[in-house]
């Protein structure tokens, strides 16, 4: 496996509550990059994928038990998914995480002109997300 402190990378690890513990606190300091791409999807799709003849009646008892239609749901994901990947390439490097490429204002999930509140000279401040600076105090539910 990656990730965290190398010593802990033994099955006896695994075993020990208290060493998986501590390596998943390594993990802070070394972290690693997934490799691949995280989704959300129906439990009956993986149901599909064991059993593909429950995939059906899988689907259809959670539209029952939670009173929706996963279908238009699901179309509205995966629009929502593609457009979130249009300009979310996959990251491999620590740097790309960190500094993303620049998006058009009517593809990003905080337009430009959406209101936030920062700590300026003492005060609090509401600005324009497109003019939100690396430094900055953001006011969060916690303060700034």
């Amino acid at each position: 496996w990656l990730g965290g402190n190398i010593g802990f990378h033994e099955h006896s690890t695994l075993e020990n509550p208290e060493l998986l513990s501590k390596w998943k606190l390594s993990l802070m300091s070394d972290p690693c990059m997934l490799t691949t791409d995280l989704c959300l999807a129906p439990i009956s799709e993986l149901a599909g994928c064991v059993y593909h003849e429950k995939e059906e009646s899988c689907h259809k008892a959670l539209q029952h038990l939670l009173g929706g239609d996963f279908s238009i749901k699901r179309s509205k994901e995966e629009k929502k998914e593609k457009s979130f990947f249009k300009f979310n390439k996959k990251v491999t490097t620590r740097m790309e995480a960190i500094f993303p490429p620049k998006v058009k204002e009517n593809e990003s999930c905080f337009p430009g002109s959406g209101l936030i509140t920062i700590l300026k000279d003492g005060a609090a401040s509401d600005i324009q997300l497109k003019h939100l600076q690396v430094g900055s105090l953001v006011q969060t539910k916690n303060g700034f």
